[in-house]
Parts: C-alpha cells; structure tokens; sequence
C-alpha cells in the first residue's frame, strides 16, 4: 500500500469514527428527548416491561370515541403527527410503538397492550382504529385475539395496508425474504456508522413532518433498533387474522395510495371493505404529507362521526 493510499484509507476511518461518534450521540438525545416532559409516556405490563406511548384529549375534555393509529412496518408513533395535528380536537387518540421500537420493551401481543393501555386510558366508549401498511395484518390480529378489542370495535380503517396473501408469498419466496433482510442490514448498519446522516435517508424523501417530529422520525425509523424488529415482523407476524376481519361485521374502509391502488382495491374487496384513494400519494407520503394526510384524516373523521 503506498503512502497516499494509507493517508486515504486513514482519512476515510477518522471520517467514519467521527460520523459514528456523531450518530450515537444523536441518537441518545433522541432517547432523552423521549424521556423527557414534552415526550412520550411509559406504562409498565405485566412482566415489568415498558411500553411507549402517547395519549391525548380534546381540549373540551374526553371524547366518546377513541382513534387508535397502528403504525406500520419500521414506523415509529411520530409517523402520524399530520393525522394527530388534524384529529386531536375530535377524538381521543391512542399511538404506541410494539415490542422494540423505540422506548417500548413489552414482549407482549399488541392485543395485550391495547387492551391495558385502553383499561387505563379509555375503559369505556367505542374504538376506532386506523392502520398502516403492516399494522393492517396486526389490527386483524388483535381483533381476532382479543374479544374486548372486537367487542368496542367501530370501524377500521385500513392505509396502504399489507396484504395477508402477497406478504405470504413473499415469506415463501426467498429471493425476496433475503432482499428484505439485506436491505435492512444496510439500513442498520448505514445508522452505525452515521452514512444517513449525509445522505438523505429512503425514508426521508417522502415524508414531509414538521422539523422536530422529521427529524424523530428518521432517527427511530432508521435505527438498528428498528431494523431488527421490522426484520422480525416481516418474518413472524401472522397472516390468518386477515381472514377473520373480513368476516366480522366492524365496518371497514380501505385507502390506497396512488401508486397502489390496484393491490390495495384487492385488498379492500377480500376485507369487504368500501374503497377510496389518495391522489400523488405513496405509501409513506399518505400520511407523511399533509395534503395527503388531510384527505386521510377526513375519511378517518367519517368513520368515527358514525359512531
């Protein structure tokens, strides 16, 4: 190796070890952001494990529904700032992140915690839960595995939600399986070594929030963190819930976004779902932006207006 090439190769270390320095320390004060008083809140589960979340009234008091937002594959509570910013005089609102996003360390269900953030928040009143992407299939599951969720049920409203049938085949395909796990890899190991720091994050491009829920946003989105529970859902979240939403008698709605709208009409017909569509939407804009968010939160509103 010459001595230009040990300068370079010496350069480019001291440039990783000082961006790595960099992205750790911006991760903890993500953490202690979280922590503190204007962040989010922790209830403690039945084997002495944390759960993140964060609850919220109208300023006129309680309401009689409670919106429940399921966040989707590798999406952090912050995802739905722009529907919460629309919603929050209307309706209580319920976020939550599952096992390993974030602050939340419960290896419970997401039924089981719904169903005790709900008996400490909201005991009583109907719910109305809207989903994203993945947490389409983990709503589906949590009705089907909690009779008390199913029984305050009032609708659902499903956003570019995954479908049972195709995230099956793509388990089943491992070309595809191992595309996934790659590119979660990459991710993580872009967030060790601070490269998206530089570089504008795939997750960052399409979403539009506010400049402190932006900048959350992609810290806990493109954590390592993460990135291992999004592989772990990929991998083992169950599909059959799907099935046994479609018969349940819950009104259900299903919103597409531009780009999806055939898939996602599929979808909305197996669910017995009435069907709409986000115009210039993608599946992270449909609520990362606010044009898109609005007409999202309006359908949302429809929803538990019917209440």
């Amino acid at each position: 190796m010459t001595k230009f090439e040990s300068a370079t190769a010496g350069a480019l270390a001291a440039t990783l070890l000082v961006s790595a320095t960099m992205a750790y320390a911006r991760g903890e004060e993500e953490f202690s952001r979280r922590a503190g008083l204007k962040g989010t809140s922790i209830a403690v589960d039945s084997e002495g494990r944390n759960i993140e979340y964060t609850f919220s009234t109208p300023t006129a008091g309680t309401a009689k529904t409670t919106l429940v937002l399921e966040n989707g594959l590798g999406s952090p509570l912050e995802s739905w700032d722009w529907i919460v910013f629309l919603l929050k005089e209307d309706v209580n609102i319920l976020r939550y992140h599952r096992r390993g996003y974030a602050r939340t360390k419960s290896r419970l269900r997401p039924a089981r915690i719904l169903e005790q953030l709900l008996s400490d928040l909201a005991p009583t009143g109907p719910i109305v839960i809207a989903a994203h992407s993945l947490g389409a299939l983990v709503t589906a599951n949590a009705l089907t595995e909690s009779g008390d969720l199913a029984a305050r049920a009032n609708g659902v409203v499903v956003i570019d939600g995954t479908d049972s049938d195709l995230l099956d085949g793509d388990r089943d395909t491992p070309q595809r399986s191992a595309r996934f796990k790659q590119l979660a890899m990459q991710e993580a190991l872009a967030d060790v070594l601070g490269v998206n720091r530089w570089v504008p994050s795939k997750f960052e491009r399409d979403v539009e929030y506010r400049p402190d829920v932006q900048r959350a946003f992609v810290i806990t989105t493109t954590s390592v963190r993460t990135q291992i529970a999004t592989v772990r859902e990929y991998q083992h979240e169950p599909t059959a819930g799907q099935a046994n939403l479609a018969l349940m008698t819950v009104p259900k709605h299903v919103i597409a976004a531009s780009d999806n709208v055939e898939q996602q009409g599929i979808l909305a017909a197996k669910l017995g779902a009435s069907f709409s569509q986000v115009p210039l939407s993608s599946h992270r804009s449909i609520i990362g932006k606010l044009q898109s968010a609005q007409i999202v939160a309006d359908r949302i509103r429809e929803t538990f207006d019917e209440t």
